[in-house]
């Protein structure tokens, strides 16, 4: 038996048998290993993105409703109370539902030009496809009875289809994604757990503040008003 090679213990109809497994050789190792760590990366930064673009179109979904039962709301108030000792108040009410209703049109525009779901549904399609390459690397790496040259062509092979799987998504995941993967994943990356909560908490806030905002604004400026009577 040689003294160098691995053996993979194999049963066929209660019978044992043992297949001998070639070392695979460093340079591969290291390129499957690497090759690895870049799919798993871009997996991870694209399943991120396809989930931040969902929110993204549940939040806008949501702000836009709900900014136009704020603008329903207004007529309304002014028809109910008795503002007739406030002129100006009632030209302000008037005034704040014309700039709602234009807001409203706008954001509606905007939003509906960046294609949330079709984005996240092509994020997510190729986050799955790369996971798919990332099962054979791991399949390639049992190097059951392989010689170099199958598993170089084998790791080529698998390359070039990750290339292919990125090149054929129309959109890429964004820095934050990135960032956020190294949240996630903090002591694969060395990141502290402040930095991590840090993370987060900035990404949280860039992605939604554009929704929070209106929302918060509106109602207290209409309160506001309404005190000064």
């Amino acid at each position: 038996m040689p003294s160098d090679a691995e053996w993979l213990p194999l049963h066929d109809n209660q019978q044992l048998y043992l297949l001998p497994i070639s070392p695979m050789n460093t340079e591969i190792e290291n390129y499957l290993s690497n090759l690895e760590s870049r799919m798993w990366i871009t997996r991870s930064s694209r399943f991120n993105a396809s989930r931040r673009l969902n929110r993204k179109h549940y939040c806008s979904l949501a702000s836009i409703s709900i900014l136009s039962v704020y603008g329903i709301s207004i007529p309304i108030i002014q028809s109910i109370v008795d503002l007739s000792g406030c002129s100006e108040t009632d030209q302000f009410y008037s005034a704040i539902a014309t700039v709602l209703s234009v807001f409203i049109l706008v954001i509606s525009l905007l939003e509906t030009s960046k294609n949330y779901q079709i984005r996240a549904e092509k994020m997510h399609e190729s986050a799955l496809a790369i996971s798919k390459l990332c099962r054979e690397i791991e399949f390639i790496k049992l190097n059951v009875s392989a010689s170099e040259h199958e598993l170089a062509n084998k790791a080529k092979a698998v390359c070039d289809e990750y290339e292919q799987s990125v090149a054929n998504c129309p959109y890429n995941h964004t820095v934050q994604d990135y960032k956020l993967c190294t949240a996630q994943y903090r002591k694969d990356f060395a990141v502290s757990a402040f930095s991590s909560l840090l993370i987060r908490s900035r990404i949280t806030i860039l992605d939604y503040w554009l929704y929070l905002l209106p929302i918060v604004i509106f109602p207290l400026l209409i309160l506001r008003l309404y005190s000064f009577c």
